[in-house]
């Protein structure tokens, strides 16, 4: 039988992971086995083990040709060289062929890596490459690398760990909010007695959006960022706030700068999410941008998130109607949605003719 080592950090495991190893089981057969490391050679920590043990299981759960081994987490060394790792194979399939699974950017610099030879030696390197990294063709050729079909996602751990894309297994993004890993603490502290309702927004915005065809993770990151302006009270504290001030009079050609005090904080979040998550993604800034008041042709993640925030379980009101509008179909769900907004959900803040944003919205969908 052929036995795919694919090592790494994992911390966490994401969505590229998956597509390398699918991507190897489908072009050289048999089992991938996952062996996640305590910590990468290129970094000083990493999460607890038992935790990077159990997000590596959660993604590769439903997979019948992927496994998990220990050997690496449970190893007496801190850090275990490929070599080890490998020959630990070899002892305990000797009558298999022993691949290796490396990507595109670690080809490149393995010439580098501690008893080099003598891994091409023990086991067949393939590698997955990457579209922003040409291989070097020395050392393909040196090492008698299998170079696969496809190329790398721009998935990078550290993207996720810092929030700015969280393109991962969902079983796994549900573990790091249950134990708090990552980016939660962070959110955690920002919005305080909040953080319940934008978590619950931001696995609302997830589901709706996975229903619908769309991307489910920027949803979600939309979701969890949307409300990140409502800490910030200028009128309390306008000498404190002088950058956001400007921020909020000048962005956008200043056209938020009149916005009632209710509906302000959509444009701080996008303020926020830039300069705190490093947001750059146009659709989740405008799904943060539009999510209290809407707006005229919101486009799908603008309507998800928008809809999300108002039909959160966490309100205290029973939405599971609404809900099921949305899951079913995005577009008329989402006008279902906003009726419901304005004639009964929230009469209390007169939102009908409050602003021109909502009035266009109401003219668009309504009218």
């Amino acid at each position: 039988m052929k036995r795919i080592i694919f090592g790494g950090a994992f911390d966490p495991i994401h969505n590229g992971h998956i597509n390398m190893a699918l991507s190897a089981a489908k072009q050289i057969g048999g089992e991938v086995i996952f062996v996640p490391s305590k910590v990468s050679v290129w970094k000083t920590k990493s999460v607890e083990i038992k935790h990077k043990k159990r997000m590596v299981e959660l993604a590769i759960k439903d997979f019948d040709c992927f496994s998990l081994s220990d050997f690496e987490l449970t190893h007496k060394d801190n850090f275990v060289y490929s070599i080890f790792t490998i020959k630990h194979f070899l002892e305990k399939y000797p009558d298999d062929k022993i691949f290796y699974l490396i990507g595109g950017d670690q080809a490149n610099k393995f010439h580098l890596w501690k008893y080099c030879d003598d891994i091409a030696k023990f086991a067949q390197i393939l590698v997955f490459p990457r579209k922003d990294v040409k291989l070097s063709k020395k050392n393909v050729d040196r090492f008698n690398m299998i170079v696969l079909d496809g190329e790398e996602r721009s998935d990078a751990s550290v993207n996720i760990r810092d929030f700015k894309e969280i393109d991962i297994p969902y079983p796994v993004i549900q573990y790091i909010e249950e134990h708090s890993l990552y980016y939660i603490p962070k959110l955690k502290e920002w919005y305080g007695d909040r953080y319940n309702h934008v978590r619950s927004v931001a696995n609302l915005s997830y589901q709706i959006a996975k229903n619908n065809g769309f991307n489910p993770q920027k949803a979600y990151i939309a979701g969890f960022l949307h409300d990140l302006g409502k800490k910030v009270h200028l009128e309390k504290n306008e000498s404190e706030y002088k950058d956001e001030i400007k921020f909020l009079n000048t962005a956008y050609n200043g056209q938020f700068k009149n916005l009632p005090p209710y509906a302000v904080h959509q444009v701080l979040g996008v303020y926020y999410a830039k300069k705190e998550f490093y947001i750059e993604d146009p659709k989740i800034l405008n799904a943060i941008l539009y999510h209290c008041t809407g707006n005229e042709n919101m486009n799908w993640i603008e309507k998800i998130v928008y809809a999300a925030d108002k039909i959160d379980p966490c309100r205290g009101y029973d939405s599971s109607k609404l809900i099921q509008a949305m899951m079913e179909d995005l577009d008329k769900g989402f006008v279902t949605v906003l009726k419901a907004n304005i004639d009964y959900i929230n009469p209390k803040m007169k939102i009908t003719g409050s602003n021109e944003f909502t009035n266009k919205c109401i003219d668009y969908y309504l009218k």
